[in-house]
């Protein structure tokens, strides 16, 4: 997985350009057109370790040389457990959102200064998220997950 946007290069460890072509097909190139980069978050396969001007490179193609510094990969983060009691407390707003555990926003809210219990981290899309174990007075059962910007958390565990 890509941990930062990354350039794509050639095999001397040239930033590769692209164009457009007929039939909108993407051409690399060299100095025309925009750099080629990937975005970051996204999988990526590796075929080959490469070290080019004494860094680090692997191969993303697997019959091409087009390349990535090995600085821009890091693992595919997992669901952690976490046992964090928490007072909610919105950066922005009053409320704030929840999402489902693909990421996806519920248009619902848990209101500020609400006492919740998170039992799971993970990383969605782009962002790390909190799932809501339990919240409130009775302690009601959550499938709810909070996306970290959206919530003032330093993260210390019970």
């Amino acid at each position: 997985m890509l941990i930062h946007n990354a350039f794509v290069y050639d095999e001397h460890g040239n930033a590769l350009t692209y164009e457009y072509v007929k039939g909108g097909a993407i051409k690399y190139t060299h100095n025309k057109g925009n750099y080629a980069v990937l975005k970051a978050y996204n999988d990526i396969k590796i075929y080959a370790k490469k070290t080019i001007n004494g860094k680090l490179f692997y191969r993303i193609a697997k019959d091409k040389p087009y390349y990535v510094k090995a600085a821009n990969v890091g693992k595919k983060l997992k669901t952690q457990k976490v046992n964090i009691s928490y007072t909610i407390k919105a950066s922005k707003k009053s409320k704030v959102r929840l999402y489902n555990s693909k990421g996806k926003y519920l248009k619902k809210y848990i209101a500020k200064n609400k006492k919740v219990i998170f039992d799971q981290k993970k990383f969605i899309k782009d962002s790390v998220f909190y799932h809501i174990k339990s919240y409130g007075k009775g302690h009601a059962k959550s499938g709810y997950w909070v996306r970290k910007e959206n919530i003032n958390l330093k993260e210390k565990n019970k």
